[in-house]
């Protein structure tokens, strides 16, 4: 099986049909989705829709800043007085004590995290234009490139730092698009996975939604050598973000958990890609030497000691800040 035999159908999300207008005037439930569907996700998710085509057309610089002045500041402001905002904050003091310690270093950190964050999802609307010279690339790229000049499959593994969305066209950019795929989580929103899979083909890159037998689907790309594919191995699971470990045992369910025994199986070598953003649209990415999965658990810390280092030291970049239980919430 080949990256090119999987059709575009194959990467849309799956989704129950959408309740008919009708419902509106039907008994209480079905009123209730109706309603949810007509303004969450045809008027509302219509306006999106709408604003991100606009952006599409616009230099990177512009949605990019509209994020930093606008959009950024305002989601940080109507969070303040949320569980979620302090829950966050909380996890922050225990990670980097240093960056917050008091009323005044929490401020200023959560303006930066909301920031980078509101920048990641404005940013995906131009995300075909953040393309070389908007990165700063490490020389470890060599490495990668002698290792594609082999044949070998390889597992590329990254986190949700800097804008994660390029790593995807990053890869294939070294393997060529048509040999590198990878999973990725639906949301529950309707209109934010339509987007999602609309504006990765338009890169032509196709990525495949979790649903059943997609472990099978990987395992066959992968067995067929010459393809990547591309695992970020912090997702939200019912537990929260399991990774970095920051302690924690090494999870046996998850996307890391799932690397490993891909790669066991395989053969194929883990490659660390860290993705860190220098400024308003401009990044810095650096592949690092694969990691071989002889032993899940020593593969498990090796990858633990690169990311937690890399969290750590930008974490007001990291978006699974928010997905932390390190102080046994419930994510909200």
């Amino acid at each position: 099986m080949k990256v090119s035999d999987i059709s575009w159908a194959d990467c849309e999300a799956p989704h129950p049909p959408p309740p008919p207008l009708s419902d509106l005037f039907g008994p209480a439930a079905a009123r209730r989705a109706a309603l949810h569907d007509l303004l969450a996700e045809r008027l509302a998710g219509g306006a999106k829709r709408g604003a991100i085509g606009l952006m599409r057309h616009l230099p990177p610089a512009v949605p990019s800043a509209f994020a930093a002045r606008v959009a950024g500041p305002l989601a940080e402001k109507a969070d303040r007085a949320k569980p979620y905002h302090a829950r966050l904050l909380r996890t922050a003091a225990t990670l980097r004590p240093d960056l917050v310690h008091d009323e005044a270093s929490a401020t200023a950190f959560a303006r930066r995290w909301y920031i980078n964050t509101a920048r990641a999802m404005m940013e995906f609307s131009v995300v075909h234009r953040l393309t070389e010279p908007r990165f700063t690339v490490a020389a470890e790229d060599a490495e990668a490139r002698a290792m594609i000049a082999t044949g070998e499959p390889v597992i590329v593994v990254t986190v949700h730092t800097g804008m994660w969305e390029m790593v995807s066209p990053i890869v294939a950019s070294l393997w060529g698009e048509k040999t590198s795929t990878g999973p990725w989580q639906p949301q529950e929103s309707r209109t934010d996975n339509k987007i999602v899979a609309q504006t990765r083909r338009r890169m032509g890159i196709k990525t495949l939604p979790a649903r059943p037998g997609l472990a099978k689907t990987l395992y066959k790309l992968l067995a067929k050598g010459r393809q990547s594919l591309v695992i970020l191995i912090d997702e939200v699971t019912p537990e929260g973000s399991l990774f970095p470990l920051f302690g924690r045992p090494v999870p046996t369910t998850g996307n890391l958990a799932f690397a490993l025994k891909l790669a066991a199986r395989t053969g194929a070598p883990l490659m660390p890609l860290i993705m860190t953003r220098t400024g308003p649209t401009q990044f810095a990415r650096k592949i690092l030497p694969p990691v071989r999965v002889e032993d899940a658990d020593t593969a498990a810390h090796t990858l633990d000691a690169i990311y937690d280092a890399h969290v750590r030291a930008h974490l007001d970049q990291w978006y699974m800040l928010f997905a932390q239980r390190l102080h046994g919430e419930v994510v909200s």
